[in-house]
């Protein structure tokens, strides 16, 4: 009886004393540092006293700069009465769960919605065989179009953009031509025509990055065109086994990375160049796979065609799958601030697949990549905070009926039929960033809002019904 007594006199002491609670508020604030946004928030929930503790301006205001740092915001200036809404915008980014969903049908028909773009709530996108692109400016509802070069085939058009240019590359036969306009002036500008076997491009500021296949696999030219300066592309040497580039035009400084992935560790040759083709420096050093091996072969073939560069302030960063039938990608990460070149391994649910088309994967931050699954039909989302990954199943708006039917006949899946055939486009096309990300299909395009403080009305937009609810109604 007494050991009863005695156990429950501990109880009720060890209910009694508050740790965490008794600890003075500047070591309360180091173990936060170590705390994720989500931790604190539910730390809140723990009693009154933690709600107290942890809801303090002092920790409230350094968890909210955390926040914006995984946003990639800069928000000096902004105030502790904001945390709530970032929280949330952070969470919804974390876990595929937006503020509010949107259906958006195209305003036009048809459009070739693989050829589209988007930044800083503007979506821009190609009227099939029209030699025009039009942009919806999410944020007030206008519409813009911009005329292009005639082509004689309206799909070989590409859509690029900076903060500040929209450039659209048009190609016939082996020639290619390069327009942009200033986004905010509208002025209009045209480079010389170009001879190319196969090009991809990069887009930072007023410059625009073109590598060119010549030759050989693997070996390539890349040529800047300084677009408010000149008509004329600036070459810059030929390089082998190219996978990664950036460009810091305001140091007016182009950094190309050459990895030969046979070797072990991974050989690197970091060279830097002036964008008028200056050789600055140069140097060569390994990269650890940490027991990984890359197919040079499936890479050779594939990096540079099938990843987008992806530009978050001095950090450009590529995904890249490195070998057939394995669930496991590659994010190359240069840091210009630092001159660091690093990788980070990341799993995937879907295992690469060699003629996937290009762009399924969108860094809506540094640090979170929604990667679009088709066989899956699922947005697996990474999250680098915790080097997992997660998933959303799919699910399409009522009206997304290219989707539905496709969707429908998965359980007879042959993915080398629809690549030979129209479908090779897989019907769904997404991109995105840190307030909006969106799935592009022949119908439309199915719109995420995470930014609490936008979710714009515009004409058209209609609310997100799951597909059947329109006969529940």
């Amino acid at each position: 009886m007494s050991g009863i007594v005695e156990a429950s006199e501990v109880q009720i002491q060890s209910k009694q004393y508050d740790i965490v609670g008794s600890l003075p508020p500047e070591l309360v604030l180091q173990i936060v540092k170590y705390l994720d946004a989500d931790d604190v928030v539910r730390d809140q929930r723990v009693s009154k006293r933690w709600h107290s503790i942890f809801s303090s301006d002092t920790i409230t205001k350094f968890v909210l700069h955390q926040t914006l740092a995984f946003l990639d915001i800069d928000g000096t200036d902004d105030a502790v009465a904001n945390a709530k809404d970032y929280f949330r915008w952070r969470h919804g980014l974390q876990y595929g769960r937006p503020v509010k969903k949107m259906f958006l049908r195209w305003p036009v028909e048809p459009v070739y919605f693989q050829m589209l773009a988007y930044r800083s709530r503007r979506l821009f996108y190609h009227v099939e065989n029209q030699r025009k692109v039009e942009m919806l400016n999410l944020e007030t509802g206008e519409r813009l179009v911009y005329t292009v070069l005639d082509t004689e085939d309206g799909r070989s058009l590409w859509i690029f953009l900076s903060d500040d240019y929209l450039v659209v590359v048009v190609k016939s036969g082996d020639r290619m031509h390069l327009t942009a306009w200033n986004l905010h002036t509208s002025q209009g500008y045209v480079s010389e025509e170009h001879s190319t076997i196969g090009c991809w491009f990069y887009v930072k500021k007023d410059k625009v990055v073109v590598v060119d296949l010549e030759f050989a696999p693997a070996y390539y030219h890349v040529y800047i065109w300084d677009i408010t300066n000149s008509h004329r592309l600036q070459k810059i040497g030929g390089l082998s086994n190219l996978e990664l580039w950036h460009v810091d035009a305001d140091d007016n400084v182009l950094v190309t990375f050459e990895i030969d992935w046979d070797a072990n560790p991974a050989a690197v040759q970091q060279t830097k160049w002036t964008l008028t083709g200056q050789l600055l420096d140069r140097k060569q050093y390994g990269l650890p796979l940490f027991g990984h091996r890359v197919n040079k072969k499936y890479m050779a073939s594939r990096a540079i065609g099938y990843s987008r560069l992806h530009t978050f302030g001095h950090r450009t960063q590529k995904r890249v799958p490195y070998m057939v039938g394995e669930p496991n990608t590659m994010d190359l990460i240069y840091d210009y601030a630092i001159d660091k070149l690093s990788f980070r391994w990341n799993d995937c649910m879907q295992p690469s697949i060699k003629d996937l088309p290009s762009n399924c994967s969108v860094f809506v931050t540094p640090h979170t990549v929604y990667n679009w699954s088709f066989l899956r039909q699922e947005i697996e989302i990474f999250n680098d905070d915790d080097q997992t990954t997660t998933a959303q199943p799919y699910q399409p708006d009522f009206r997304e009926n290219s989707v539905r039917v496709i969707s429908s006949n998965l359980f007879f899946f042959d993915f080398t039929a629809i690549m030979a055939s129209d479908r090779a486009d897989l019907y769904l096309r997404p991109f995105g960033d840190r307030e909006v990300f969106g799935m592009a299909s022949e119908d439309g395009v199915q719109l995420w809002f995470f930014n609490p403080n936008f979710v714009p009305d515009i004409p058209g937009m209609e609310p997100f019904q799951k597909s059947g609810e329109e006969q529940m109604q």
